[in-house]
C-alpha cells in the first residue's frame, strides 16, 4: 500500500476497492500510519462497513507511526486475533509482540491465518541486510 493516508487522499484506495470489493478479505502492508483519534479513518471504518467489510484490524508501528503496519479489511468475523504471532489461540488475547506492526494472526474455528509484511531484498546480496 505505502501510506494509507497518500492512497486516501489520491482516491487509490477507492479504486481498489472498487476492483476488488468481491473478495471477503483484504490484507495490505505499509500503512505507515497510526488510526487511533483520527476521523477519517472513522469515516473510512463506516464506509467499509457499507461494503461489506464489517470486520477491520489495525496495526501499526509503535515505534514510528509513518513506518511499517498492516490492516485487514474482512467480510467474514474472526473467532480472535493478535498483533504479532502467537503460538495458540488461548493467550492470544494478551499478545502483543509486534511493535512495528508487522503481523496481525486471525483464528477461525479449525485454523489460523498468519498476515505479514515483510520487505523485499535481492536474493543475490554481497552483504547481509540490516532489515
Amino acid at each position: 500500500m505505502n501510506s494509507l493516508n497518500k492512497r486516501l487522499e489520491k482516491g487509490d484506495l477507492s479504486r481498489f476497492l472498487s476492483d476488488h470489493g468481491e473478495n471477503d478479505v483484504l490484507f495490505f502492508s505499509e500503512i505507515k500510519t497510526a488510526v487511533k483519534d483520527k476521523p477519517i479513518y472513522v469515516a473510512l471504518k463506516h464506509a467499509l462497513r457499507d461494503l461489506g467489510f464489517c470486520h477491520v484490524l489495525w496495526n501499526w508501528c509503535a515505534k514510528d507511526s509513518n513506518n511499517y503496519g498492516t490492516a485487514i479489511f474482512s467480510k467474514i468475523a474472526f473467532k480472535s486475533h493478535t498483533f504479532g504471532m502467537c503460538t495458540s489461540q488461548d493467550n492470544a488475547h494478551t499478545s502483543h509482540d509486534d511493535p512495528e506492526g508487522r503481523v496481525i494472526t486471525t483464528y477461525m474455528d479449525n485454523f489460523a491465518v498468519v498476515w505479514t509484511y515483510a520487505p523485499c531484498s535481492a536474493l543475490m546480496e554481497d552483504a547481509p541486510s540490516t532489515r
